[in-house]
């Protein structure tokens, strides 16, 4: 990959995001913007493509930004998550030290900033039973589906990689069926949700709370991404 690569950028951040409800607050089409922004949907071979074109363009850092579930009680909506380390399929990856500081320090005031690991997983994890036993075998506190893959191609680059991850559904408010099945690609398609809630409607309550929790949680996002680039400047 490093063959294929352009020189580095020393202010171009790479923010691989997975939906396009995460990326309030990020104001593109800057000529001298300090990141670049790709939007690439769920998942983690969605996200590594997406951090592998980042890398083509010739960034200086890679980070992974968006929304995460709980794993462990005391979590709630709108809880900034500035990764110590992800994980996934036995493989650990710690986060570059100084940049994360520099985030910590940029944030830190503004909203209830948590350190630990993220495990990152192939499917969403929607029910308390099997958020409980990946907080178990991993000792993570927090999941998504796309921060390890950013970082394995971090690390195959050779650059430093950050993740910031802002809780959404708690460990005792799941994601709704429904809500999954409404996604296509980085959108989130009303229509399927309203069909999928016609055929359980015993789902419309948990949905209500979740819509509650990722307006809570998007708005969070909007304020971290407002002040990126001045964390950025210092990197």
């Amino acid at each position: 990959m490093h063959s294929h690569s352009a020189p580095a950028d020393r202010n171009r951040v790479g923010v691989v995001v997975a939906l396009d409800w995460e990326t309030a607050g990020f104001i593109g089409g800057q000529a001298r913007s300090p990141f670049r922004l790709e939007v690439t949907g769920p998942g983690p071979q969605a996200a590594s493509r997406g951090a592998g074109r980042l890398v083509e363009q010739g960034v200086s850092t890679l980070l992974s930004w968006g929304t995460a579930g709980a794993l462990v009680t005391g979590l709630s909506p709108g809880d900034v998550v500035l990764a110590s380390s992800v994980q996934a399929d036995g493989r650990v990856f710690v986060v570059d030290a100084c940049r994360r500081r520099l985030l910590a320090r940029g944030l830190e005031g503004r909203h209830r900033l948590l350190d630990g690991s993220i495990v990152s997983v192939k499917h969403p994890v929607t029910t308390a039973r099997l958020k409980s036993a990946l907080a178990r075998s991993g000792g993570a506190i927090a999941v998504d589906m796309e921060s390890a893959s950013i970082a394995a191609i971090a690390d195959a680059a050779g650059l430093p990689f950050i993740a910031v991850r802002v809780i959404v559904d708690t460990l005792q408010h799941p994601i709704p069926g429904a809500a999954i099945a409404a996604l296509d690609g980085a959108d989130i398609r009303v229509m399927r949700l309203l069909a999928g809630l016609l055929k359980a409607p015993n789902q419309i309550p948990a949905l209500i709370g979740l819509a509650r929790a990722g307006a809570a949680a998007r708005a969070v996002l909007k304020d971290c991404a407002r002040r990126l680039p001045a964390i950025i400047d210092k990197f």
